[in-house]
């Protein structure tokens, strides 16, 4: 949110974090893994720091990396966050570092 580090997107109990539409990998929680660094737009997508988007891909459970301008007019499904929180590991990391 400040732009000091990071936003990226974890699996739910997991330590998988969101690498774009090829899947997941294991989390970095210092922030220096430029794969998962993801934001969620306000119209729904998934928007890399490249500026590129994922978003799915009208009448099928596809998701897809492309321009953002093409997958907000695709017509296809959004993303939303639900129940959002800092994971215990990274809480850890920001208390060592401080």
């Amino acid at each position: 949110r400040t732009g000091a580090c990071c936003s990226g997107f974890r699996a739910w109990n997991t330590e998988q974090c969101f690498q774009g539409a090829s899947g997941t990998g294991i989390c970095e929680i210092t922030g220096t893994n430029m794969m998962q660094q993801w934001r969620l737009t306000s119209d729904g997508l998934l928007q890399h720091t490249n500026g590129r988007c994922v978003g799915s891909v009208k009448g099928s459970h596809e998701v897809k990396e492309g321009p953002c301008i093409s997958l907000r007019s695709g017509g296809g499904g959004k993303f939303s966050k639900v129940a959002t929180r800092v994971p215990l590991e990274r809480e850890l990391y920001e208390k060592a570092m401080a």
